[in-house]
């Protein structure tokens, strides 16, 4: 008996069968219809739920090419090979749009070959799963992008239902080819059977897909964060292979040289008057000093003026407007510091319009902790932006051994052009002592000289946690000059900076 070789169709297939058409360009976006709309409607209504997929390695070298489809709450379902020996994966739509990038998926089982990947913030539309396996001799089509032609479509009918080393098959007559691996299988209801994985050389049409009872369970199963591996999955029948992935079968890749460009694309993109949390751990990028970072994204238009604030409770922020030079290397356009305080703001000016970065660290070495970023058009104060990231009256400034520092934004105000005036409140840690007993809270209105650099008191209180203990006015209060290098002097340059 003449054995069946099952193996990878690689990148130097011929092109597509015959029996393979390219879908018309989706012009809107719906749920699946029912048969009798016809086989053409119900292809242009759920085209547009199929997506390319693209892997590179942690150098941003391509790897290979899949296919994968959006289901209930914008996910991506494909194959586990797909993105096997990727450091990130990017996913288009049916127009070759980037809908999203990421590093890790939800869910992953290299024994059914299926993996789930996080939810794409505008998917053009989902596509429902059957409630139960086809029966054999139903009408099915395939959806995918063989050599990277995106909604490529095959028919054909449901085979056979296998059973090979303890798992389920669904066999196929609709040919799979390069790039198809990971996209659905659907009935003429548009809903999806299974998904595409492999190919049989030595017999005609013989193709598989995973089983629309694998696939429903795992979408159905608690989401984590898988980050990509580079282990091989082992979960196809004897000898097959992936029929999207060629990276095992791709000739050596010349080095790339540095793009920039090509990297902020896979960063998350910040929007025009909408801010965004961010957290810094352990996990994140370390520079060279040990600080910690993340990169987002941003367009721009040249000569045009952006405001990007970053305000934390954990760290004293630092911002640094990158671009990509060209020859691909990141150059430095802006950088700001909070000097200690809690809020950054910088205001940069792109010298050409595009896409540019912001990179948001620490001060401080091995610094951890969660923050906010907000990215504003037109040069926008402090006050302003922190009033649109925070809803507290209270702007923190800054943390310090004993107390922490925060300005009441409510009472902020511009007495002249070289003066300001604010209420400032000092929470201790502990317990400080005063005539009337013990205190853990300080405010006092302070009024400071900008241009003499110096302060005065007006009103100060004296708080046992809610409770007041003592206060007192005192309009006639002396000017103090700022020590260089005190807390005086940096609340009072704080307050003149807002």
């Amino acid at each position: 008996m003449v054995s069946i070789l099952i193996l990878l169709v690689c990148a130097g297939m011929s092109t597509p069968s015959t029996s393979e058409a390219v879908a018309p360009a989706p012009t809107e976006s719906a749920p699946a219809g029912p048969a009798s709309t016809g086989l053409p409607q119900t292809i242009k209504l759920v085209a547009p739920g199929v997506v390319t997929i693209k892997t590179y390695d942690a150098q941003g070298a391509p790897l290979g090419l899949g296919s994968g489809f959006l289901v209930e709450g914008g996910r991506v379902v494909t194959n586990a090979h797909v993105v096997e020996h990727a450091a990130r994966v990017e996913i288009y739509d049916a127009e070759e749009q980037l809908l999203g990038v990421t590093d890790y998926a939800e869910s992953l089982s290299a024994h059914v070959d299926l993996a789930v990947l996080p939810a794409m913030p505008s998917p053009p539309t989902t596509l429902r799963l059957a409630e139960n396996q086809p029966p054999v001799g139903e009408s099915i089509f395939v959806i995918g992008a063989p050599q990277g032609l995106s909604n490529t479509v095959s028919t054909g009918i449901v085979s056979a239902l296998r059973g090979y080393e303890g798992k389920r098959w669904i066999q196929i007559t609709a040919p799979i080819s390069q790039g198809s691996s990971g996209g659905p299988v659907l009935n003429h209801e548009g809903e999806v059977v299974g998904v595409s994985v492999a190919v049989l050389r030595d017999g005609q049409n013989l193709n598989f897909a995973v089983p629309i009872r694998d696939v429903r369970a795992l979408v159905g199963s608690p989401p984590g964060r898988i980050t990509f591996t580079g282990s091989k999955p082992s979960s196809q029948p004897s000898g097959a292979a992936p029929a999207s992935n060629d990276a095992e079968t791709a000739q050596p890749v010349a080095p790339q040289k540095p793009d920039f460009n090509r990297l902020l694309l896979t960063r998350p993109s910040l929007h025009l008057n909408q801010s965004q949390h961010g957290e810094l751990d352990d996990n994140d990028t370390s520079l060279s000093s040990g600080r910690l970072a993340d990169l987002f994204s941003a367009e721009g238009k040249k000569g045009d003026i952006y405001t990007v604030i970053a305000i934390s409770d954990s760290f004293s922020p630092s911002i640094m407007a990158v671009v990509s030079k060209p020859d691909g290397t990141p150059e430095n356009i802006g950088h700001a510091d909070g000097s200690g305080a809690y809020i950054t703001r910088l205001i940069v000016r792109p010298r050409s319009s595009g896409i540019f970065g912001f990179l948001i660290s620490t001060t401080r070495p091995k610094t951890t902790g969660s923050y906010k970023i907000g990215f504003f058009k037109g040069e926008i104060s402090l006050i302003d932006a922190s009033n649109r990231l925070s809803d507290s009256r209270w702007l923190f400034l800054s943390k310090e051994a004993e107390f922490s520092i925060y300005i009441d934004k409510t009472s902020f105000r511009k007495i002249t052009p070289t003066h300001r005036r604010a209420w400032v409140w000092w929470s201790y840690h502990g317990w400080e002592s005063h005539s009337l007993g013990r205190y853990n809270n300080y405010k006092s209105l302070q009024e400071h000289n900008c241009t003499e650099r110096a302060t005065r008191r007006i009103s100060v209180a004296y708080y046992e946690d809610g409770k007041l203990l003592d206060s007192s006015d005192d309009e006639s209060s002396r000017w103090l000059p700022w020590t260089p290098g005190s807390i005086g002097e940096f609340v009072g340059a704080t307050v003149c900076g807002l």
